[in-house]
C-alpha cells in the first residue's frame, strides 16, 4: 500500500498537467530546479508541492481523494472560509474548499519563475447566490495567491468586506505535511496555549515538542511566526512562516481508528501526514464595510543531517 501511495504522489504533477483523470481542471506552477505546485480549480486547492526534482513531495494528497464538484479533495491545502470547523451555523470548514465559483484572474505567463520573479496564480471568488441564501449571505471577495520562488511555497489569502455591514468570519490554511511515518514532530509549539477539541475544548499549555502517539486535534494561539515540522524518516524539516493575522495554529492527526472512518482516505495513510493549518480561529476577523484583511504562510525545506551509523554506535555505548 505504501508502495502504491508513494508512486501516486510522484505522478501527481504529471497527471495534473491539464487535468486530472477525473476532469478536474488543475493549474500547474513551474519554478526552477524542477519545483512545482499544482492546484485544482475547485476550491482553488493545492494538491501538490515539490521544491526541486530531486525532493519528496512536501504536501499529502490522499490516493483515494474525491475529485468531485461535491466533495472537499482529501489532502493538500483546503481553505476553510468563512468558518473553520464547526465553529458556526454553517457545515464544517464553509463553503469555500468545495466551491467550484473560483475563477484564475493572473495569466499564464505568470505560472513560471524566470528572472527572479516568482511563479504565481491568483484566484478570486465571490459571494454568489447560494453563498447570500446560507447562513453566511455577506458580500465579498476573496483573492488567493499561490507562488514558488527559490524551492518555496506562498500561499496568501485576501478577504474584503464588499457589502455595507459588517462581517465576521475564521478562517484556516489546512495543510497536510507529508511525512515519512509519524516519528514526526511538531517544534516550536512549547509554551502556547491549545485548546484539547479531544478533551472537549479544554485549555492547556504545550509542554515541549508535539508528538503522535495517537489522535491530535489541538487550536493553538497565539502562536510563533515559525513553527517546523520534524520529518527525519526522510532526513528534513518542513519550516513554515506565517503572518501575525495568521495568529492560530491547528495540529491535527486523525490517528487509527478516525482514519478508517474515512472514505477517502486509506486505513494506514494516517501515518503518512501531519496537518499544521495557519488560521484566524480563536477570535473571528471582523470587517467593516469596504475594509480588507489579509494573511500569508510560506513553506519551505531545511535538509536535516542523517547520523552515520558510528555515531549512532556511539550514543548506545556512552548511554
Amino acid at each position: 500500500m505504501r508502495v502504491a501511495r508513494t508512486l501516486f504522489l510522484s505522478l501527481l504533477p504529471l497527471l495534473a498537467a491539464s487535468t486530472l483523470a477525473s476532469g478536474m481542471a488543475t493549474v500547474t506552477l513551474r519554478g526552477v530546479n524542477g519545483a512545482s505546485a499544482e492546484v485544482a480549480m475547485h476550491g482553488a486547492h493545492v494538491i501538490s508541492f515539490t521544491p526541486d526534482d530531486k525532493s519528496k513531495p512536501v504536501i499529502y494528497t490522499s490516493p483515494t481523494a474525491k475529485f468531485d464538484s461535491a466533495s472537499a479533495i482529501r489532502g493538500g491545502i483546503p481553505i476553510c472560509f468563512p468558518q473553520f470547523g464547526p465553529r458556526g451555523a454553517l457545515p464544517a470548514h464553509g463553503f469555500s474548499r468545495k466551491s467550484d465559483d473560483w475563477t484564475l484572474v493572473s495569466t499564464d505567463a505568470d505560472l513560471e519563475e524566470k528572472n527572479g520573479s516568482p511563479a504565481k496564480a491568483e484566484f478570486r471568488l465571490a459571494d454568489t447566490e447560494a453563498t447570500r441564501a446560507s447562513a453566511w449571505p455577506h458580500p465579498f471577495e476573496a483573492l488567493y495567491q499561490v507562488s514558488i520562488c527559490d524551492g518555496a511555497l506562498r500561499t496568501s489569502f485576501k478577504v474584503t468586506n464588499k457589502g455595507e455591514e459588517d462581517f465576521t468570519f475564521t478562517c484556516a490554511l489546512h495543510t497536510y505535511f507529508a511525512c515519512g511515518s509519524l516519528n514526526a514532530a511538531v517544534i516550536g509549539l512549547k509554551g502556547s496555549s491549545y485548546e484539547d477539541s479531544l478533551q472537549g475544548g479544554k485549555v492547556l499549555v504545550e509542554e515541549g515538542d508535539v508528538t503522535f502517539a495517537g489522535e491530535v486535534d489541538r487550536v493553538y494561539g497565539p502562536t510563533p511566526d515559525e513553527v517546523k515540522v520534524s520529518d527525519p524518516d526522510n532526513a528534513r524539516s518542513l519550516v513554515l512562516t506565517k503572518d501575525k493575522t495568521f495568529p492560530d495554529m491547528v495540529v491535527w492527526n486523525p490517528w487509527i481508528e478516525k482514519a478508517k472512518e474515512f472514505g477517502d482516505l486509506p486505513d494506514e495513510a494516517y501515518a503518512d501526514f501531519v496537518c499544521a493549518e495557519v488560521g484566524a480561529i480563536r477570535e473571528p476577523v471582523s470587517l467593516k464595510a469596504g475594509e480588507t484583511w489579509e494573511a500569508a504562510q510560506s513553506i519551505r525545506v531545511e535538509e536535516q543531517k542523517r547520523k552515520r551509523t558510528e555515531d549512532v554506535f556511539s550514543d548506545v555505548v556512552c548511554r
